[in-house]
C-alpha cells in the first residue's frame, strides 16, 4: 500500500494534502492543510450500539483523534505538520478492531535539486 488513492475496509475515506491524495509522495512546505472526509459505510461493517473513532496517524504517533457514531460522514481539516507521511485509521473501539485504513500521503519527497544540466 505505498502507493494508490485507496482505503482497506468498511468506510470510504478520502484525504488529501493541498489536492494530493492518498498515495502521493510530495514535499513538505510550511502552510499545508490536510483534509479528510469518511462516510459511504458499508451496512455490514457498522454495528448498532457501537462507538467508533477516527485516527489520523504520522510515523510520530497520533495527530488527531474523534469518536463518532457512524451514522454521519465526518470531516476533519489540519494544518501538516514536518512528518513522513499521513494516514486515516477507523476503529470500531467496541469490538476493538480496525474498520478501514487509508493509504498514506508521504511528506518525504526529496526536493529536487538544480544543477547545471537540469536549470535548463
Amino acid at each position: 500500500m505505498y502507493a494508490g488513492d485507496y482505503a482497506v475496509g468498511g468506510i470510504g475515506v478520502k484525504m488529501m494534502i493541498d489536492g494530493h491524495p492518498m498515495g502521493s509522495e510530495i514535499e513538505y512546505k510550511d502552510g499545508m492543510k490536510l483534509t479528510v472526509r469518511i462516510g459511504d459505510y458499508f451496512p455490514h461493517t457498522i454495528r448498532e450500539g457501537c462507538a467508533y473513532e477516527l485516527q489520523i496517524i504520522t510515523d510520530k504517533g497520533v495527530a488527531y483523534s474523534s469518536r463518532f457514531s457512524a451514522k454521519e460522514p465526518q470531516a476533519v481539516s489540519l494544518e501538516v505538520q514536518k512528518r513522513n507521511f499521513y494516514r486515516v485509521i477507523v476503529k470500531n473501539i467496541t469490538a476493538g478492531t480496525r474498520v478501514s485504513v487509508s493509504n498514506p500521503i508521504w511528506l518525504d519527497k526529496e526536493p529536487e535539486v538544480k544543477t547545471e544540466e537540469t536549470a535548463e
